[in-house]
C-alpha cells in the first residue's frame, strides 16, 4: 500500500495546455501529485528534483521530442528506473520506442480510464508497495 507520508507522483511533459489541464484533474482526482512541464530540453536534473514514479510524456514536444527526453531519462543511471510511457498522435510503428527504452505506449486520443490503468501498472513495477 502507498505511504502515507509520499503521494505517488506523476511527471507530465505535454505541449497541449487543455490536456495538462484534464490530465492533472484527473491524476489529482485519484489522489496522485501531478507536476506538468510544457517542454524540456534536458529532462534529467528535473527528473533527478522531482522524483516521479512514472513520466508521461508527450511524444511530439516543441524542442526536444519526447523519444529523445525518454533516452535521456533510460541512459541516466540515477533515473533509469523510472517508467515513462509515451503518448502520440503518430502510430507506434512510426516511433522507435524500444529504442528509446520506454515502458509504455499509448495513441491520442486516448481512452482515459486506459490511461490510468497504464499509468498504476507503470507505479506497480517501479514501487513495489503499491497494491
Amino acid at each position: 500500500m502507498q505511504a502515507m507520508t509520499q503521494r505517488a507522483r506523476i511527471l507530465v511533459v505535454e505541449d497541449d495546455h487543455e490536456l495538462t489541464t484534464i490530465l492533472k484533474e484527473i491524476f489529482n482526482e485519484v489522489g496522485y501529485e501531478v507536476v506538468t512541464l510544457n517542454d524540456a530540453r534536458d529532462i534529467v536534473p528535473l527528473v533527478r528534483q522531482i522524483q516521479p514514479w512514472v513520466v508521461l510524456m508527450d511524444y511530439l514536444l516543441p524542442t526536444t521530442n519526447g523519444g529523445e527526453l525518454c533516452r535521456q531519462i533510460k541512459q541516466d543511471k540515477t533515473t533509469q528506473p523510472v517508467p515513462v510511457i509515451i503518448c502520440s498522435g503518430l502510430a507506434s510503428d512510426e516511433l522507435p520506442l524500444a529504442e528509446i527504452g520506454c515502458n509504455g505506449y499509448l495513441p491520442k486520443p486516448f481512452d482515459l480510464d486506459e490511461l490510468v490503468r497504464q499509468v498504476e501498472k507503470a507505479m506497480r513495477g517501479h514501487k513495489a508497495d503499491l497494491p
